[in-house]
């Protein structure tokens, strides 16, 4: 493969993973697409602080302004509306106006005319809620993020009811002052996730299952399939089990996906133990957005000293959205010269044996990266940058 990155020499590599680009593939108009979004952002942020105003959070095309604590409601208002305002000149459509809109949340659900004060309880990215507060001091919901929630399947009460309930103890307990009671609710059965049999692999997880039942009982591809979690001290166990609406039945159908053997429902991580620390999930690309920080959040300055070339993040998306962040099925195509530089040259100094001693890597693989014939995983990168550190 030929890897082109951000600078001006490309380079030559042998992959055993790689990925083909679609048919209406165009790399320039796809950085244009989010380059002018983050344009629109910086201009919204720029015109926010200039107005003595602060901001939430914001996404692909959007911004949550928020008001100082000494500013009145009215005051706020207009220099919303002036910022909304601002990108009137810059609409390319046909349809006349701004293209930022006040959302509907906004509005008063008793008098929708009229604009009413919401409040945010943001934990980390796409990981928030909005509310008003009553005239008892109690939030009233009026959005609610699903992100961290959206693959489970519902313990209770429909699809939003649960997640509404968690939102409303995360947030009351945060006004009181402490941390959230998940066992007032409805959660301690074991946790499950649906997803499809799109995938060879995923359909040969149910190898062992589909040996002992008749092709119309078998799991087929495209059926919907059931994951559940193992608990902390058995993780050893991949538990899995064929789709049924009744939850009960599905936990005492569970199986190990790898052996075939039965599992034992008390060996399942429940909804509470999976959802336990979702109030404090951290916020890395801020200061002040650690596991148990609170309080506003500050923007974080780094150094680079490397790029990573990767793949497209959709790699193996389904299983890894459903059983989490999988080191093997990224793609990475090796990283910037720094780095590779600072590796060589400890290998010219010291020899591949000693570098491959320190390092616990074959001197085969050492080779294959010094002569730029594979790619400097992140991994690999860092196990060799801390071996040289030392030598």
């Amino acid at each position: 493969l030929t890897c082109y990155g951000h600078s001006d020499m490309p380079k030559s590599l042998d992959m055993n993973k790689f990925e083909m680009p679609g048919m209406y593939f165009h790399p320039l108009l796809a950085t244009l697409i989010t380059g002018a979004a983050r344009l629109m952002l910086s201009i919204t942020e720029n015109l926010t602080v200039d107005a003595g105003l602060d901001w939430a959070f914001c996404d692909t095309d959007s911004m949550a302004l928020a008001k100082p604590d000494t500013m009145s409601n009215e005051t706020f208002y207009e220099k919303a509306e002036t910022i909304i305002a601002w990108f009137e000149s810059i609409n390319p459509y046909e349809k006349s106006g701004s293209i930022l809109k006040i959302e509907d949340e906004n509005y008063s659900q008793r008098k929708p005319e009229r604009l009413e004060p919401l409040y945010c309880h943001a934990v980390s990215s796409k990981r928030y809620a909005l509310f008003n507060i009553n005239t008892d001091n109690k939030p009233i919901l009026r959005k609610v993020s699903e992100h961290g929630l959206g693959h489970l399947l519902a313990p209770y009460g429909g699809e939003t009811n649960w997640k509404n309930d968690l939102w409303l103890e995360i947030i009351q307990a945060a006004q009181e002052q402490h941390q959230p009671n998940f066992k007032k609710l409805d959660l301690d059965k074991p946790a499950i996730s649906r997803y499809g049999a799109t995938s060879p692999v995923l359909l040969r997880w149910f190898k062992h299952y589909n040996q002992d039942n008749s092709y119309s009982t078998q799991v087929r591809p495209f059926n919907f399939l059931l994951s559940l979690q193992p608990k902390h001290d058995r993780k050893q166990l991949k538990p899995a089990s064929s789709y049924s609406k009744n939850m009960a039945e599905a936990s005492a159908k569970c199986f190990d996906r790898q052996t075939g053997e039965s599992i034992n429902k008390h060996y399942l991580k429940t909804y509470h133990e999976a959802l336990a620390q979702y109030h404090l999930h951290p916020e890395t690309k801020f200061l002040n957005g650690e596991y148990l920080d609170k309080g506003k959040t500050n923007r974080r300055h780094i150094n680079v000293h490397s790029i990573q070339y990767i793949g497209k993040e959709a790699n193996k998306w389904e299983e890894q959205y459903i059983l989490g962040y999988d080191v093997e099925s990224q793609i990475e195509y090796g990283t910037t010269e720094k780095s590779l530089k600072v590796i060589i040259d400890a290998i010219k100094q010291h020899g591949f044996k000693t570098v491959s001693q320190a390092s616990k890597l074959s001197i085969r693989h050492l080779h294959n990266i010094y002569h730029e014939k594979t790619a400097l995983s992140k991994k690999t990168s860092e196990t060799l940058l801390k071996a040289v550190s030392i030598l």
